[in-house]
């Protein structure tokens, strides 16, 4: 594959981000490099003002699928019933309370997150689960992007609970094949479902990541130029992987979850409306 589009794409997402990088400053909070300001910095947009993909008013819709173990595809709806409060749904018996798609808002301010936490420090999304009849905030989660890295909490609800055991999507520089990074997290017990698995106290959780390559893929969006990040997490509970592809403009725009009880999940971007 000719590698120059890719390098040219990469260095305009350079220019752009120096550009606004004067004021801000990274720093290596855990795994991921976040930013910080001076305390007289109090502007409520300060963490995402000088993002490049995920700004402020930008929505994302995904399509997802859940495969079983067997092959099986599912899509998933929620019940009124507290002991049971999600099913699965065989594609073929979806109804019109069958969640069809996800949708990612990104959030001006980072409320309602930093309400409950003064340090929170990073963009505040929310995911959303769209049927044919309703739609319904279920989850804020939070997101980093600067030119260090872009890193990103997926869907946890319901069922995508059990996604907390695999590697998020995290793509770090320099972007280029053959980079590779760490990461870790303790995942705890509330996230613990029959379902999947079960545990006790805090879960430490490994991952190790790596920029495998670069190609096009087809989507619902057109044609993009993707670079591909392989994961693996390891725990005393088994193995779990992501192999995410991202795009410069648009972001993580397929994700493919392999998961601790041997299903998968996909999610494919169907939509991206920016802010501009």
């Amino acid at each position: 594959m000719r590698t120059l589009p890719f390098l040219l794409v990469s260095l305009m997402w350079t220019v752009l981000y120096s550009q606004n990088s004067a004021s801000q400053k990274v720093w290596l909070d855990g795994d991921v490099y976040v930013e910080y300001f001076d305390s007289t910095e109090k502007h409520p947009n300060r963490y995402t003002s000088n993002n490049h993909i995920y700004k402020a008013g930008t929505s994302i819709k995904f399509d997802y699928t859940f495969i079983d173990p067997q092959g099986k595809t599912f899509k998933f709806q929620s019940n009124e019933d507290k002991n049971t409060p999600w099913e699965l749904v065989e594609l073929n018996k979806a109804s019109t309370n069958t969640i069809a798609h996800i949708r990612m808002d990104v959030h001006y301010a980072q409320d309602p997150i930093q309400s409950k936490n003064p340090s929170y420090d990073k963009t505040t999304i929310s995911y959303t689960y769209l049927n044919n009849a309703t739609s319904q905030i279920v989850s804020y989660n939070g997101l980093v992007e600067n030119e260090l890295n872009v890193w990103l909490q997926p869907p946890n609800t319901d069922f995508f609970g059990i996604l907390q055991l695999n590697p998020f999507p995290f793509i770090q520089a320099s972007y280029k094949k053959g980079n590779r990074w760490q990461s870790s997290n303790k995942v705890n017990a509330a996230w613990s479902n029959a379902r999947w698995k079960t545990w006790e106290g805090n879960l430490d959780v490994s991952f190790d990541y790596g920029i495998t390559g670069e190609r096009y893929i087809e989507s619902k969006i057109g044609k993009l130029p993707c670079y591909i990040v392989e994961a693996e997490g390891k725990s005393k509970l088994g193995k779990t992987a992501l192999k995410a592809y991202f795009n410069l403009d648009h972001g993580f725009v397929k994700l493919e979850y392999f998961n601790i009880d041997r299903s998968q999940i996909i999610f494919d971007i169907v939509e991206f409306n920016s802010a501009e």
